[in-house]
């Protein structure tokens, strides 16, 4: 009887842990789930592998670096709501095409993220009333909304598939939404995103042409994942 007691007065006292938490904590942003095509806590970290090509008044080029995105805290919006910290550091090499030239270029950025079950925000700093649009939920075949809703025609994105297949460095990916990108005012770029279930982007490839020498295309393909 007295070890079903202490059985008994340990589940009790385990089952107030969890109720009350550390009471020191800040309120921060619902987690959403992890089975979310962008499952996002703190410690989330996305590896990219860079790869393409550019042709530039210089010359052509070979394109090769690397990006990393890394959910390093959460904070809130002036006007009140709860973000995620994003900090992304990249690095590019441009290795010119039969000759001997490259140089490397590298830089770092923060934003912040807003979450919930309706849609996926990125804001610039925790002041912007501004903000891009990544996914608007529960995805559809079908579905558009304005990347960025300011500017509204500058760049719609569309639910292609939600059934693609795709291979990258860190394995292969069934079922996954394909989103494409129109930019109304340049009918020559694209932009293609594919997002997996649970892991989040593990695919982009873009092209840019400005009508005139300079056109690019790059391809991120995901590396390393930890949720």
């Amino acid at each position: 009887m007295r070890f079903q007691i202490s059985i008994m007065l340990s589940i009790l006292l385990l089952a107030l842990i969890m109720a009350c938490g550390d009471s020191t904590s800040p309120a921060g942003p619902v987690i959403p789930p992890l089975e979310g095509y962008f499952p996002i806590q703190v410690g989330s970290n996305w590896q990219y592998a860079l790869s393409g090509t550019e042709t530039d008044d210089d010359g052509d080029w070979t394109i090769s670096g690397s990006e990393t995105w890394n959910i390093s805290g959460q904070s809130v919006h002036d006007e009140g709501f709860n973000v995620f910290q994003i900090d992304g550091n990249w690095t590019i090499t441009h290795t010119e095409v039969g000759g001997s030239s490259s140089y490397t270029d590298n830089g770092s950025y923060t934003d912040y993220i807003y979450s919930d079950d309706d849609v996926v925000r990125f804001y610039d700093d925790l002041s912007a009333t501004s903000y891009s649009v990544h996914l608007e939920l529960p995805l559809a075949v079908g579905n558009t909304w304005e990347y960025w809703p300011d500017y509204p025609g500058f760049a719609t994105i569309s639910v292609q598939s939600l059934s693609a297949s795709v291979t990258v460095p860190v394995g292969s990916f069934s079922e996954c939404a394909h989103l494409s990108f129109d930019y109304g005012q340049a009918p020559d770029d694209y932009l293609n995103r594919y997002y997996s279930d649970g892991t989040g982007m593990i695919s982009q490839i873009q092209h840019v042409d400005n009508g005139t020498t300079d056109v690019w295309t790059y391809e991120y393909k995901l590396t390393s994942y930890t949720p």
